[in-house]
């Protein structure tokens, strides 16, 4: 009888022995599987904080990445979606890494406040799809010098190139229709528009 109670008790010790390891190894992968999960979220985020969808509608017609260099690529079809002075969303969480603007042919709006605040922009280049730049778009960029605006744009809304400070020279063309009001507000340096003297272009009631 002691002999079978000794056997019985081993072989216990035996299964509860095999159980432990096997916790212990389970434990271990889902440790494991957690931690790569955590990995790869926090990787689909960082590729995610550098690509946006900026369409007017939300259905990804229009796409912007940037650059670890401060390219800001945006391309597409169609009208861009609106921002609001303040605004977080988007590349405006990091607009201060944004040097350069580019903007693909078939996107024919520039957003309201697209641009606002960039102050490290120094260029943008603007395709001849665009027909619109839209209330502040370039606001307060306070590196930038010059920009020539396509041939194709109509309209120029209020406090586009407002508080530009060292814009000095900007190029319209002969298609532009409507300028808002304010539109140079504060753009101390500004010298030519066409190449005329900036005091000498006729220009809209308060728009500088």
């Amino acid at each position: 009888i002691i002999n079978l109670f000794l056997i019985i008790m081993l072989a216990m010790c035996f299964i509860l022995g095999v159980l432990l390891t096997t916790s212990s190894k389970i434990k271990k992968e889902n440790v494991w599987k957690s931690g790569s999960e955590i990995s790869n979220s926090y990787t689909t985020n960082e590729e995610t904080n550098n690509t946006w969808d900026v369409s007017k509608h939300g259905d990804s017609s229009i796409i912007a990445t940037i650059s670890d260099d401060g390219i800001l690529s945006i391309s597409g079809t169609g009208n861009m979606k609106d921002w609001t002075v303040g605004d977080m969303n988007d590349w405006h969480s990091n607009k201060s890494k944004i040097k350069n603007v580019i903007i693909s042919e078939g996107i024919t709006n520039i957003g309201k406040q697209a641009f606002w605040a960039c102050t490290n922009l120094v260029n943008i280049e603007i395709p001849n799809s665009v027909t619109n730049i839209g209330e502040g778009a370039l606001q307060s960029c306070t590196r930038l010098e010059s920009i020539k605006i396509p041939d194709n744009v109509r309209s120029i809304e209020p406090l586009v190139f407002a508080h530009c400070e060292n814009l000095i020279n900007v190029e319209i063309p002969n298609s532009v229709v409507t300028i808002g009001d304010s539109v140079f507000s504060g753009c101390i340096n500004l010298e030519n528009i066409n190449n005329i003297p900036i005091n000498n272009n006729k220009l809209p009631n308060k728009s500088i």
